[in-house]
């Protein structure tokens, strides 16, 4: 029944899906694969099957359909395959473990779309902030000029009459004495 489950998710057409499998016993002995030279065989444990015995799902690495024991599918050489170990619990044991060899390219082709779309969407995040910083600090720098000008002037004038105080118009008379000086002296 899986074999058949195996060729019928391959059908030519459709997404290649599961392209290798193998049931494993806790001892590391292969209980099935569609592999024969693999039933039977005791080929040890792995990492990934200790972390999935322990009662955790795996995803292992995405390497090439061409080398290992996905090489037996018919999926063209550089073909991405995606292996993972998926624990069977019964009564609170796990009995066996299954190790799916499942084809990538989908899963590759969602991720960097997803990748795309996340620089896409912080590239024009950037600039919209970029835009609005722009448009604050020209504000605020507007403001800050502004009331320093008003300072300024309103350190120069009396409040109540508006016209220079003493300091102002002493400073003032000293700028005109100068420049007469100067273009007197200039003629």
């Amino acid at each position: 029944q899986i074999a058949a489950f195996i060729r019928r998710s391959s059908v030519a057409g459709q997404s290649p899906g599961i392209v290798h499998i193998k049931i494993w016993a806790p001892d590391g002995t292969v209980l099935y694969s569609e592999r024969a030279d693999l039933r039977g065989a005791k080929l040890g444990l792995n990492d990934e099957i200790t972390d999935t015995i322990a009662g955790n799902a795996v995803a292992s690495t995405i390497e090439d359909a061409d080398r290992g024991e996905a090489a037996t599918s018919d999926l063209p050489p550089g073909t991405k395959v995606l292996e993972e170990y998926i624990p069977i619990e019964m009564g609170g044991t796990i009995p066996a473990v299954f190790e799916i060899y499942r084809e990538a390219t989908p899963i590759v082709a969602a991720v960097d779309q997803t990748r795309r779309n996340v620089l896409t969407v912080t590239a024009v995040a950037a600039v919209i902030l970029g835009i609005l910083l722009f448009l604050i600090f020209r504000t605020a720098q507007a403001r800050l000029t502004r009331q320093t000008r008003q300072l300024l002037e309103a350190s120069r004038r009396d409040a109540l009459t508006g016209l220079l105080n003493h300091g102002s118009a002493v400073a003032e008379l000293a700028t005109l004495l100068e420049a007469t000086r100067e273009s007197r002296a200039a003629v």
